[in-house]
């Protein structure tokens, strides 16, 4: 399966790269942090759909890649990543 991100989760991908790249005037460590992010979990889910755990007995799953919760959906030709969550927050 392929794995696409939601504009939800795009958007909140650039807000983490800016938070980290801007306010603590890290760039190249928020650039590798995206990456890996992406990369994890495009390796992971493509492979492994039902990896994550349920959501609330929802048709949405989580995984935890790094400190962040990754929130995907399993559709019949996707995987979408719906949204990224910071670990701690309440994401729920």
């Amino acid at each position: 399966m392929k794995v696409r991100f939601s504009q939800t989760a795009k958007e909140t991908l650039v807000d983490i790269y800016r938070y980290i790249a801007v306010e603590n005037y890290a760039p190249k460590s928020a650039e590798k942090l995206i990456t890996e992010i992406e990369n994890v979990t495009i390796s992971l889910l493509t492979d492994n759909p039902k990896l994550g755990r349920k959501f609330n007995g929802e048709n949405i799953r989580f995984i935890v890649v790094k400190n962040y919760v990754i929130l995907y959906e399993i559709e019949p030709e996707y995987i979408t990543v719906v949204d990224i969550y910071r670990a701690g927050r309440n994401w729920r």
